[in-house]
């Protein structure tokens, strides 16, 4: 009998290719299968992203009940421990085709063990066969239904079945941390997921082959806008190259979230299409930022302004970005356009602090500024008006009411500025009316008299304001309508006297802010209740009417190229002088006050003198 000798070196050459050959071929891949089925697209990347796909490979007996990107929308934005669960909950440890499923018995339902360790009933999945097959949580969740085979293999025992929806135990939702995006006001309902099972991008994957936009493309998976972007149905993302990203680097996830989520317009956009917008007008489009409810006021709206080349602000005020050029386009899916910068709304904490508001100065106060800020120092409204002592009144409020500091701390404005003799009718109210109102005299975009006269004619073009921004009012009061026609004529969207555009103060075309003079202050009167005079005679408290520019600077309109800054800081302003406060307007609508003042002293007095009286009294009697 002869024994054959398993130690010569041919022998282990030719066993380990064996073992090599055999091993490599039989190696199942989860997510290389799914890689073949971009409606799973979703799903796959969450297995990878929470490793749950290493333990899958691993187990030579194993079922996943993978779920298409329509149904993934339930998970997009919750944070990765409850992702890493739910997707374990979707993994157990048998071998199970539909067929399979089917011949289960229908008296009761078959308990099968997934990959989720807990110690509950978390960890199990009830099938039931009755008519249709359903699968719920052992801890209790919504059904959902078993539609098809999308992987079996009965050589290697592995299966991949498509379910209906997510599997997500109660118990879980309450017990796992929540997300880091607030969630959506009970008043309000989840947004339905608009995501046909058809949607077969993949973010990640499109700028993965751009390396220009590799930090953008990182920062979109750590912040989960990926998944997001990828439930969408039809969208574009605003692309930024890694030089433009500096501003984001060493920002919390938090804040880092929600300025990608404002790159993100929940429309599909090309280059072509945004230079089809109107010529010179701005459109107000939606993002992400919005639609997820994490935005704070108009945060999550954009600006888009058409002209020579098309620019991009946030509605909430930010530096201006211009579109660059189509990354990628898919038909009415998705699109990704490059931006020159990032759009950083100017209250966002990624905003970078402005230098304080220089002091108030005096009505003595002489040198003029130039009349376009220097682009190199930051801008500031106090110093712009300096020069100019018919705005005085105007600028000591807004340094008051600290509407100066706002106005200093964003880019990309308007400011209507009124005369010291249209602003009398502001003097007698308490500071927080004044504040709304100049709030409402700063529009969130960036304006010159010509560019007011591009506006349609004859039609209103509604405009953001800063109070709108800041205080979020009710009944439109944050809204200018503005309309052009042979004069720029301006009104709250809540209704208020008609205010004329008269000329240009100021304009710095680097930070995209300009100062206009308006005929007089825009008050809405739902703002602005009535103070009651104690004067019998309460019409000469507004006695003093508002000083207008001359007729022919207000209706002409400025041809293109004729306004430099030297002609605009010579430009009339008025066609009376100023004199003191004392001795104007303002002191003649404060005099009623002063006699108002002593009468309720004289009364205070008597009424001490006579309950001194009264007390006395009583002590003799006792």
């Amino acid at each position: 009998m002869y024994f054959i000798r398993l130690n010569t070196p041919i022998t282990y050459i030719f066993l380990s290719f064996f073992f090599v050959f055999f091993s490599s071929s039989s190696a199942f891949n989860i997510t290389e299968v799914l890689n073949k089925y971009p409606e799973f697209s979703i799903f796959n990347d969450y297995l990878t992203r929470t490793q749950v796909s290493r333990q899958i490979n691993e187990y030579p007996v194993v079922t996943i009940l993978a779920v298409n990107n329509a149904a993934m929308s339930s998970l997009v934005g919750k944070s990765m421990d409850l992702i890493n669960k739910v997707m374990r909950i979707h993994v157990f440890l048998d071998y199970y085709t539909l067929n399979k499923l089917k011949s289960l018995p229908s008296s009761q339902p078959s308990q099968v063990t997934t990959l989720l360790e807990s110690p509950d009933q978390q960890r199990y999945l009830n099938i039931t066969n009755v008519g249709t097959l359903s699968i719920v949580s052992g801890a209790g969740s919504e059904k959902v239904g078993v539609l098809r085979d999308i992987y079996p293999d009965d050589i290697y025992k592995t299966s991949i079945v498509e379910v209906s929806n997510v599997i997500m135990p109660s118990s879980l939702l309450t017990t796992s941390p929540s997300s880091p995006s607030p969630s959506p006001p009970s008043s309000v309902p989840s947004p339905p997921s608009s995501v046909p099972s058809s949607s077969t991008f993949n973010i990640t994957k499109i700028l993965f082959d751009y390396p220009d936009f590799t930090t953008f493309n990182t920062y979109l998976t750590d912040t989960q806008v990926c998944d997001q972007i990828n439930a969408g149905s039809s969208v574009t993302v605003l692309a930024v190259n890694n030089a433009a990203m500096s501003s984001l680097v060493g920002k919390s996830a938090d804040i880092k979230k929600k300025v990608l989520s404002l790159h993100v317009i929940t429309g599909y956009y090309t280059l072509n299409k945004f230079r089809s917008l109107p010529n010179s007008q701005t459109t107000q489009l939606n993002t992400m930022l919005e639609a997820s409810f994490q935005s704070v006021g108009f945060q999550g709206l954009l600006n888009v302004t058409n002209g020579d080349t098309v620019s991009l602000v946030s509605t909430s005020g930010s530096e201006k970005a211009q579109l660059v050029k189509d990354i990628y386009a898919d038909d009415f899916k998705i699109s990704v356009v490059e931006i020159s910068n990032l759009i950083v709304p100017s209250d966002s904490p990624t905003s970078p602090p402005s230098s304080p508001s220089a002091s108030p100065p005096s009505a003595s106060t002489s040198s003029p500024p130039s009349s376009t800020p220097s682009s190199s120092s930051p801008f500031d409204i106090t110093k712009t008006l300096t020069g100019s002592p018919d705005f005085n009144l105007f600028s000591t409020y807004l340094t008051q009411t600290q509407v100066a500091n706002q106005i200093n701390e964003r880019k990309t404005m308007t400011i209507f500025v009124v005369n010291n003799g249209a602003m009398t009718s502001l003097v007698d109210k308490p500071m927080e009316i004044k504040k709304k109102v100049l709030s409402l005299h700063v529009i969130m975009d960036y304006y010159t008299v010509q560019k007011f006269h591009n506006l349609p004619v004859s039609q209103p073009t509604r405009i953001n304001t800063l109070l709108q921004v800041t205080d979020q009012p009710s009944a439109q009061q944050g809204f200018v309508n503005v309309t052009n026609g042979d004069t720029i004529s301006i009104v709250s969207a809540a209704g208020s006297d008609q205010a004329v555009v008269v000329r240009d103060i100021a304009a710095d075309e680097s930070s995209y802010i300009s100062v206009v003079q308006i005929s007089n202050l825009i008050l809405p009167s739902s703002l602005t209740a009535p103070t009651p005079s104690p004067s019998s005679n309460p019409g000469k408290l507004r006695s003093a009417a508002p000083v207008k520019a001359p007729t022919s600077s207000i209706a002409a309109a400025p041809k293109v190229g004729d306004t430099s800054s030297s002609s605009i800081a010579a430009a009339p302003v008025s066609n009376a002088p100023i004199t003191s406060i004392a001795s104007g307007p303002i002191g003649a609508a404060l005099a009623p006050h002063a006699s108002a003042v002593s009468s309720i002293e004289c009364a205070s007095i008597v009424t001490t003198i006579l309950v001194s009286a009264f007390s006395l009294a009583s002590m003799i009697l006792i």
